[in-house]
């Protein structure tokens, strides 16, 4: 009998073993499966296993990029998405879109937390914005930031507003509309919303980028401009996309040898030797690109440099000003007068056809006096309408000189010599550009690339529009599924539990 037992019990004890290293085999295999299929999926890019819910197409890289990236692009480049881990967001995925259409592409992200001495090879200094962009060759490297991704355009003023500039615009909207009601700003308000969209430029910016970086030769543009902020940032955005690198210069006492084009903005007059250095680059076939400030007094240098030019400032003007109400506005501030130029055409104008706005009351504006000159050409390019006239300096006050056209922007060459004056600084003003939708800057980029004969932007795509989809459910559906969702789903668990215990304690 104890042998029987002895029997059964090894027996029972056997099978079992049997079952447990069955469930220990099929445990361990899941996990090996589960191990396997986490593996597989790390190799799978994030391209394809996140999405946007902000639009199909939006933050993908169009048919225009691809192919450009398929058939052009032959040398490596590393882009670097700076940024806290954990939120690449859809500035991510847009960028890991460039990865898997080129093999010469490869991208890594970088936290400022993590690997903090990584940015003291591009600088040394962390860009202020979150989640930007760094895109690297072997020959340099370009520097995106994060909000000049995107951009906010009225469609009624023609106007491009950067993300601040959109806040604050919206700001002061509701400033007026409190202070002053009902005297129709919330109408305009509700208007300028209506009118302005929201653009995605990750294309432009960042093929452009790529492009730059790969660039055999630059353009190098040194700027003078009586400030270490140096050109405005939106002028600054828009040059390197045409393959300019931009340096500051304090002052042209001493000019490199690598400058192909020279931008000064003339806030007083040069002294003796910047004058000397100045006549001695012009000598050597340079390119100058001048703007002047008319309320700082004489400026004899300055004007000695221009004479071998055929150009010189008109003797004893205070101030050129405008008579014809259609070349005349006011500032969308209404604390100006703003004055719209009569463009004449020349090759420095290549295919512009906007419009270049002055600030007549702030700013002012010279008149250029143009004088022929052996073996110089010299033409107009910038003038008032027949209704100009000059404001001379008689004493203390100010006396109107004769109605007339007058010249306020010139374009000189002399052998390999080009020389552009627009004797005011609202040719390079923000403000101005602003006011001009663009057209300021669109026409000094024009100046530039003719004086250093850049054929075009590197790369230009069409802006897409962000558009935000909202998921509504309206109250009778909200009450329906809340009621199936929080009532009835968890009593029928509920039910459906003491059911199965119920069953079971009966067998």
């Amino acid at each position: 009998m104890n042998h029987e037992n002895n029997r059964e019990k090894t027996s029972l004890f056997g099978g079992t073993s049997r079952r447990g290293v069955l469930i220990s085999c099929i445990v361990v295999g899941i996990l090996i499966l589960a191990i396997l299929i986490n593996c597989l999926l790390g190799l799978i890019p994030d391209h394809y296993l996140k999405w946007s819910v902000t639009g199909a197409s939006t933050f993908k890289v169009s048919y225009k990029t691809t192919e450009w990236l398929e058939k052009e692009l032959k040398e490596d480049v590393t882009i670097y998405l700076l940024g806290t881990s954990g939120k690449e967001d859809k500035v991510y995925l847009f960028l890991s879109d460039y990865a898997q259409k080129s093999k010469h592409i490869s991208l890594e992200v970088v936290d400022p937390e993590r690997d903090p001495e990584f940015i003291n090879a591009y600088g040394g200094v962390w860009p202020e914005d979150n989640l930007n962009i760094l895109v690297e060759s072997g020959k340099r490297y370009k520097i995106i930031n994060g909000s000049d991704l995107y951009y906010y355009y009225n469609a009624t003023s023609a106007t491009r507003y950067s993300q601040m500039e959109y806040e604050y615009f919206q700001y002061m909207f509701k400033q007026y509309v409190q202070a002053y009601p009902d005297q129709g700003y919330d109408a305009a308000y509700e208007a300028f919303l209506a009118d302005t969209q929201h653009h995605f430029d990750g294309e432009t910016q960042v093929t452009s980028a790529i492009q730059y970086v790969l660039l055999e030769e630059v353009s190098t543009l040194y700027a003078v401009t009586g400030s270490t902020d140096g050109l405005a940032t939106a002028l600054y955005d828009e040059l390197w996309k045409y393959g300019y690198e931009i340096k500051n210069l304090a002052s042209v006492q001493s000019i490199p040898t690598d400058c192909d084009l020279l931008v000064l903005q003339a806030t007083k007059d040069l002294n003796e030797v910047e004058k000397i250095v100045l006549d001695s680059y012009l000598a050597k076939g340079g390119n100058l690109f001048l703007t002047s400030f008319y309320a700082v007094g004489p400026m004899e240098n300055l004007g000695a440099v221009l004479e071998p030019y055929g150009m010189g400032f008109l003797d004893k003007t205070h101030l050129l000003m405008e008579g014809d109400q259609n070349y005349i506005s006011v500032s969308q501030n209404s604390s100006s007068y703003l004055m719209r130029a009569h463009i004449l055409q020349h090759d420095a104008t290549g295919t512009f056809t906007g419009s270049f706005m002055l600030d007549l009351m702030n700013e002012g504006v010279h008149v250029i006096d143009i004088k022929e000159k052996e073996d110089v050409t010299v033409k107009p390019w910038l003038q008032t309408s027949e209704k100009g006239f000059p404001a001379f300096r008689v004493g203390d006050s100010s006396e109107k000189g004769d109605d007339g056209v007058y010249t306020f922007g010139a374009i000189a060459e002399k052998g390999d010599t080009r020389i552009i004056w627009v004797a005011t600084p609202s040719a390079l003003s923000a403000n101005m550009d602003s006011q001009s939708g663009g057209g300021n800057f669109g026409l000094a980029i024009s100046a530039f690339n003719w004086m250093t004969d850049t054929e075009s932007q590197l790369f230009e795509a069409d802006a897409p529009v962000i558009k935000t989809s909202y998921l509504t459910v309206s109250d009778a559906a909200f009450v329906t599924w809340g009621t199936v969702l929080v009532i009835l789903l968890p009593i029928a668990v509920l039910i459906l539990g003491i059911a199965i215990w119920y069953a079971r304690k009966r067998r």
